[in-house]
């Protein structure tokens, strides 16, 4: 797991923004999803490797799996489970991916049944106690979104019936097969960013613009709340764009306690572009001016003497640009 997908998720584990990414990807924006009604729900699911057949004493394996973000939300008398995936890289077993992770949340829903049912020995019918539980339990629906936020455009499946492979006779089969399909949003691909309501339409309007810095530069210009970040979405942006002047010297642009300026960082960014672009430019008509002396046939002391005199530099620089043209 990488830095950024590091970042995105400890932004996304505050409940506002949780709950307002999954209200605008599921809900269009109708929020569904209470930030009160959220709690942290991070677990491991222990699951057992290896098929049929016999094995030898002590050799059976378990694989541990960890959910990125996973929280419950406690509406009145039901829970459900929403969980977070957030994915730096195309996956091309994504959707098996996550279908395994809410089959391992079930199982272990099931497992807590089955283990209180037990307990209670409650069961009424032969059915009931063999399998464990009752007529009337129920399970826990989960609810997980891929945040997928590579810079390559998503070449993989987006269920699992694109993982499939149906033969010579699909167009019979395929309909018979009773797909899984997951929550994947492209964060490079324009989506309503009215249906959020947080700084998140903020983080997920400019990541479509990583690789256009001016198109970045006219969002930021356009819109008023970019002068206003809180320090987690500030931070997150400048992480999620790659900008390694705003990281080394984030503070210079905060204009309260509570808020920075991404249109006044941006200048900043911009300003010294153009200086290195003009230190570029100067450079390169020394260095030009150096190989033209060279084809003229002027020994090195005079080329030093000259690159010294018309350029104010020193003796020790002159020699360095010369022996760089030499080699």
């Amino acid at each position: 797991m990488g830095v950024q997908n590091d970042v995105l998720l400890d932004y996304f584990d505050d409940n506002s923004r949780f709950a307002d990414l999954f209200n605008g990807v599921l809900f269009r924006g109708r929020q569904e999803i209470c930030p009160e009604e959220l709690e942290e729900a991070s677990e491991r699911y222990t699951q057992r490797e290896g098929g049929g057949g016999k094995r030898k004493k002590g050799k059976i394996k378990y694989r541990i799996l960890f959910r990125d973000l996973k929280k419950r939300l406690k509406d009145g008398g039901t829970l459900r489970i929403l969980a977070l995936e957030a994915q730096d890289r195309v996956d091309y077993s994504m959707p098996l991916r996550c279908m395994n992770y809410d089959v391992q949340e079930y199982l272990r829903q099931m497992r807590r049944l089955q283990s209180r049912n037990e307990r209670e020995m409650a069961y009424e019918t032969p059915a009931e106690m063999l399998c464990r539980l009752r007529k009337g339990d129920r399970l826990f629906p989960v609810y997980t979104i891929c945040l997928y936020h590579g810079m390559e455009e998503w070449d993989g499946p987006r269920c699992l019936k694109n993982m499939m492979d149906f033969g010579m006779h699909k167009g019979s089969f395929d309909a018979c097969f009773k797909d899984y399909a997951f929550h994947l949003v492209e964060v490079n691909r324009p989506m309503e960013y009215e249906h959020f309501h947080t700084p998140v339409r903020e983080v997920l309007e400019i990541l479509p613009l990583r690789a256009d810095r001016e198109e970045m530069r006219r969002l930021i210009n356009d819109r008023q709340e970019y002068r206003k970040l809180d320090k987690e979405t500030m931070e997150v942006i400048v992480t999620m764009t790659g900008n390694r002047k705003l990281m080394e010297d984030l503070e210079a642009y905060r204009t309260s306690e509570e808020s920075y300026d991404m249109c006044e960082a941006m200048k900043g960014i911009q300003e010294e572009g153009i200086e290195i672009g003009r230190e570029l430019g100067i450079e390169q008509g020394i260095r030009g001016m150096a190989e033209l002396f060279q084809e003229l046939g002027l020994p090195d002391e005079r080329i030093i003497g000259k690159l010294s005199e018309k350029f104010s530099m020193s003796r020790q620089k002159a020699e360095k640009m010369l022996a760089g043209i030499k080699r």
